[in-house]
């Protein structure tokens, strides 16, 4: 008889486990705009994070181009962060957290410099005893002027106890920074935040150069962007761009 139980637990765990990789499977079908009218509601302060509620990240792939001065890989070390809160009270934060960013992965025949889009993207940084995952639901980039980019962002910000995994707060963000190119060679950023919970404010960082442009075909989780890149420009009457 003891065998006989071990075999029921053994099923009832097989069980429980195919229900919560189906459970999984359904919410990374999801769209951006699906998951944030289906799933998002479920994640409230009090609930216990686990990351099954997160969509399955890149989705939605576009490209937009990259500026020839923009185009590298870029470093800071800093950033300054003045935020208002709704209390009224401003802030000033000097965040000390070293990010590198590659701008333009890509080029096309004619020697421009693309980047891609992938939406959802999902991040995660840790402070103390809490954890914040933002997930990134629509990305926009617009060239406004020749030495001016911006790309916009809006996004989902969950913060829960590291000890206990309990949401302790649900934050809609909205991000516009604007790229401009510096005398000394390097890149300044300006970045607006609009917070549902913290008020809004701006985080200004000043980028330095670390790598020239190259083609970099891969993106970070090792998938090949090529046949992505080629789609994208077919499909916006640029097939003869095609590298």
């Amino acid at each position: 008889m003891p065998g006989h139980n071990n075999m029921w637990v053994l099923l009832l765990l097989l069980l429980c486990t195919a229900g919560a990789l189906e459970a999984r499977a359904e919410t990374f079908q999801l769209s951006a705009q699906q998951w944030e009218e289906h799933v998002l509601p479920t994640i409230q302060p009090g609930a216990v994070f686990n990351e099954n509620m997160l969509p399955r990240q890149g989705a939605t792939e576009s490209w937009y181009l990259v500026p020839d001065w923009m185009a590298g890989t870029w470093q800071h070390d800093y950033s300054d962060q003045f935020m208002s809160g709704k209390d009224g009270k401003p802030t000033q934060t000097r965040l000390m957290d070293r990010n590198a960013q590659t701008f333009g992965h890509l080029r096309d025949r004619s020697g421009r410099w693309w980047e891609t889009l992938r939406v959802p993207f999902i991040n995660k940084s840790e402070v103390a005893n809490e954890i914040m995952v933002r997930t990134v639901l629509r990305s926009t980039a617009i060239p406004r002027t020749s030495d001016e980019f911006e790309l916009i962002t809006e996004s989902v910000d969950v913060y829960y106890n590291r000890n206990t995994a309990v949401i302790m707060s649900v934050d809609r963000r909205r991000d516009a920074t604007v790229f401009v190119p510096t005398k000394s060679g390097g890149v300044h950023s300006l970045q607006s935040v609009q917070s549902q919970n913290f008020g809004h404010g701006s985080i200004v960082t000043n980028w330095y150069s670390v790598a020239s442009p190259t083609l970099i075909p891969r993106w970070t989780d090792g998938s090949d962007l090529r046949p992505s890149f080629a789609k994208f420009l077919q499909s916006h009457d640029m097939a003869e761009l095609v590298p």
